[in-house]
């Protein structure tokens, strides 16, 4: 985090948030406080873990907070975090001690709370994110995932399985979905619907032109769907 860049509109932003603003999305498009903000500086503040919240509203996260900290950046300023480390939300991620992940939030549940993707994409990508979890894709320690979606259909997981029983039945369900999507929509996959990277940072990792993973995405969602039987 220490070596992360902020642009000047996305630094205001997130010394905006830290004064208490709450990023909220209006019919004018996302303002916090006095500040507008565009869709790409909110995608880049979350895929940093700067930011958190809901796709309605965000905050500015733990460590968000430490960030402004080391960074000094003077539109927050010493005061500025002496005062806010005494709101409520800090006391809370102190007590906890870390900053408790929900990946529904982050970009699936995203682009579903806009429209962008439909009911069926959606279910779909939750129920390869289930597979991949079981399958031991991330550590549940460090993340908080939504609840997977009930098994049903003929792919659903059968009842009495073992635990090393259920992983090898997640892992073969996962491989297979990713198979049948291919290479690059199986890469777009795992980087915005499992590990919760961006859009525009699997864009630019994947070196697809602007705005064109989304559709990438939803062309891999539909296989996904197909292949869970929904």
């Amino acid at each position: 985090m220490a070596q992360t860049v902020l642009t000047g509109p996305e630094k205001k932003l997130l010394a905006e948030m830290a004064r208490g603003a709450v990023l909220k999305r209006r019919h004018a498009g996302w303002r916090a406080g006095t500040r507008s903000a565009q869709d790409a500086d909110i995608d880049r503040l979350r895929a940093l873990d700067l930011i958190e919240g809901t796709p309605a509203e965000y905050r500015i996260s733990g460590p968000g907070m430490a960030f402004l900290r080391r960074r000094q950046d003077p539109d927050s300023g010493n005061r500025l975090m002496a005062k806010t480390a005494d709101m409520p939300r800090a006391r809370e991620a102190a007590r906890q001690g870390a900053r408790r992940v929900n990946r529904a939030e982050e970009p699936l549940g995203w682009l579903h709370a806009r429209g962008k993707i439909t009911d069926q994409q959606f279910e779909a990508g939750q129920k390869l994110r289930a597979d991949f979890m079981a399958a031991g894709g991330m550590p549940r320690i460090t993340m908080a995932w939504d609840a997977a979606p009930a098994a049903t259909g003929r792919r659903a997981v059968p009842d009495g399985l073992l635990p090393g029983e259920r992983i090898t039945a997640a892992k073969r369900r996962f491989e297979e979905a990713m198979d049948l999507v291919g290479r690059g929509p199986a890469e777009m996959l795992r980087r915005t619907v499992c590990i919760g990277e961006g859009m525009e940072t699997a864009e630019k990792a994947m070196t697809l032109p602007v705005r064109s993973g989304r559709v990438v995405l939803m062309m891999a969602l539909d296989r996904i769907a197909d292949f869970y039987r929904l």
